[in-house]
């Protein structure tokens, strides 16, 4: 259809393509139709449009045709209009019958509306057809097929990173494949995680807790159909995608569309071995055995005779209805059910309008289809079709919450005023902060004697979670305060949200060497200490910081200054929320974030020499609070 006109489909042309999915259902074709708009007087053009569709269909030969009520919906013939609009139908197909073609010898006329089933069956009567209600045989097979699958399976390349091209997700893909067949421009934003996991660029919108991404498909070049662009930095990662010939090729080259489909297909076996046990089936599932097997297709044969319908040459909006009843019915006893879930909510919010922001988040997440149930207690159930359907809701409320979260922080740092440091001396305002910015306030030994004994007791002792005293006991000759509000905003606002998530922000001091890079650099940044700039070590990327200072200066951690002599540190305050232990191991190494539900990570990375590291995965948990020169 994209290829068909620049100008696309004009008002009475008719288009035929195949019947992609359909085909399993027994159809061969599609054929796409543009009704006119209703203005008084273009009744014609209506008529000549249903001509056209049953001219395409003949031209095709077609046996027979599903005709839908052409312009009954957004084209404005329904309402007072649907009468005219029906009629218009029913004088066209009587006219085309009348032509003497051999095809199509039958033509169906459905909508799924009930109103617009009671006026046809008004303007049946009239043109002296029979519309009573009759006992109908019963219906083909119903068929129930896979989970959608997009047409083609959709990478980037991150070989910046060390891992050649990255293959999206199964909704990532739904995304991109949807935007490219509608032959969009650019794909606005895309969430930036891989099977669940999210990106690990420090690069965040503001507002947002994740990094997002937009796609621009008109920057294409050798080897690479699209651009994904980074919304908050405008890095650029190219973009590929491949052919998906069927199920089984989704399988293999569609991250979770495997999960979805073996938790879609079980939940359908469930049913029918539930409705077979009831004696409302006969067989059970078949295998399909047509000409061309569909290996996504999966049939149940009804047992009853007869059903009651409405019938007009195949025409049987009743037997529709009914049909579609009990087999939501049935479906219902396959609906998988989460525990109940606690819903956020400020204090001037009824329940209803949460739910309401919750459902407009979810609708345009557009991953599967769930029911959220009230409790009556200020908590929800969901109702998902099949496990995996329902660990994904999950996920989405999980997302929902911290989404929610992060704007109640938003809103509750606007209007508490930053709090600093009761030790800083230069900036300790507000207007001090625009004015100064970053200052390197120098302890004097005899004036601050307090504050020095503090850093030095905390330099020569184990931190956070170490209990040991004395451990290193090198000279200290300098000892410089980092008073850096922007970055101090960052690492305050972080603190509360962790108080809000856990209760405490577990703040504990904690060391950090800076290698070959200047510690004054990374003091002066906004961003501070950041993982991104770390090498990926025993426990993944992240931000290691350590208890004992000998681990960073006997290792090689600490910044050698120039006169040959000195070496410096970074004492950090570190936000550290829930820490869990864990052992190195093969699979520590790819870590990208804490288990759940943790926030940092303490491990043995010296093989007990050196007590242990904590490591920090998450932006903004580390505060460079002084930086200590001492004599190697």
């Amino acid at each position: 259809l994209l290829g068909f006109s620049a100008k696309g489909i004009g008002v009475g042309q008719v288009v035929a393509t195949g019947a992609h999915l359909l085909q399993a259902a027994g159809f061969s074709h599609i054929l796409h139709a543009v009704p006119p708009v209703y203005t008084p007087g273009v009744g014609q053009k209506l008529y000549d449009t249903v001509q056209s569709v049953l001219a395409k269909a003949s031209e095709l030969k077609l046996d027979s045709v599903v005709l839908p009520i052409l312009g009954a919906g957004i084209f404005g013939w329904g309402g007072e209009h649907l009468e005219e609009c029906i009629d218009h139908h029913l004088r066209a197909i009587t006219t085309f019958a009348k032509s003497g073609r051999a095809v199509p010898r039958r033509i169906v006329i459905m909508d799924v509306n009930d109103k617009t089933l009671n006026v046809m069956l008004g303007c049946l009567r009239r043109f002296g057809c029979p519309a009573d209600l009759v006992s109908l045989p019963s219906p083909t097979p119903l068929v129930f097929q896979s989970p959608f699958w997009p047409r083609h399976a959709w990478s980037r390349e991150e070989r910046d990173m060390g891992r050649g091209w990255v293959a999206y997700d199964y909704d990532q893909v739904c995304q991109i494949d949807r935007a490219f067949e509608e032959g969009k421009q650019i794909l606005e934003d895309i969430d930036g995680d891989v099977n669940g996991t999210p990106s690990d660029s420090r690069y965040v919108e503001e507002g947002r807790r994740y990094p997002t991404y937009k796609v621009d498909f008109s920057l294409k070049g050798d080897g690479y159909v699209a651009m994904q662009i980074n919304r908050a930095s405008g890095h650029e990662r190219k973009v590929r995608k491949v052919l998906v010939e069927d199920v089984e090729d989704a399988k293999r080259k569609i991250p979770l569309y495997e999960e979805l489909y073996d938790s879609t297909k079980q939940s359908w076996e469930n049913l029918v071995a539930a409705r077979a046990a009831d004696g409302e089936i006969e067989a059970g599932l078949d295998a399909d055995t047509s000409a061309n097997p569909q290996p996504h297709v999966f049939f149940f044969q009804p047992v009853e005779d007869e059903m009651q319908g409405v019938q007009f040459r195949g025409f049987s909006e009743q037997i529709l209805g009914e049909v579609e009843h009990q087999f939501s019915d049935a479906l219902g006893n396959c609906l998988k059910c989460s525990e109940p879930l606690v819903v956020p909510s400020e204090d001037d919010e009824t329940l209803q309008q949460v739910l309401a922001h919750f459902t407009d988040f979810y609708s345009r997440r557009d991953l599967v289809q769930m029911k959220v149930e009230e409790q009556g207690d200020g908590s929800v159930i969901l109702r998902a079709l099949g496990d995996f359907n329902l660990l994904r809701a999950e996920k989405e409320f999980d997302a929902w919450k911290l989404l929610r979260t992060q704007s109640a922080l938003e809103r509750e740092a606007q209007k508490n005023q930053v709090t600093f440091p009761s030790e800083w001396t230069k900036v300790v305002s507000k207007d001090d902060a625009a004015a100064l910015g970053v200052q390197f306030v120098t302890l004097d030994k005899g004036e601050d004697k307090e504050e020095w004994k503090k850093v030095e007791a905390l330099m020569r002792d184990e931190t956070g979670e170490g209990i040991q005293k004395g451990l290193w006991t090198k000279k200290i000759t300098n000892i410089e305060r980092v008073e850096n509000p922007n970055m101090w905003r960052s690492y305050w606002w972080k603190c509360l949200q962790l108080q809000q998530l856990r209760g405490d922000a577990n703040e504990i001091w904690a060391k950090h060497g800076t290698k070959s890079l200047d510690p004054h650099v990374i003091c002066r940044d906004s961003d501070g200490v950041d993982k991104n700039f770390s090498d990926a070590g025993m426990f993944g990327r992240a931000t290691y910081v350590a208890e004992d200072t000998r681990y960073s200066d006997e290792c090689g951690y600490c910044y050698d200054c120039s006169d040959n002599i000195s070496r410096q540190i970074l004492l950090c305050r570190v936000a550290a929320g829930t820490i869990t232990n864990m052992k190195y191991s093969a699979a520590t190494q790819l870590l990208r974030k804490a288990p759940e539900p943790f926030d940092s990570i303490r491990g043995d990375v010296a093989s007990g020499r050196y007590g242990h590291a904590v490591m920090l995965y998450r932006d903004y948990q580390v505060y460079p609070f002084y930086l200590v020169t001492f004599a190697i």
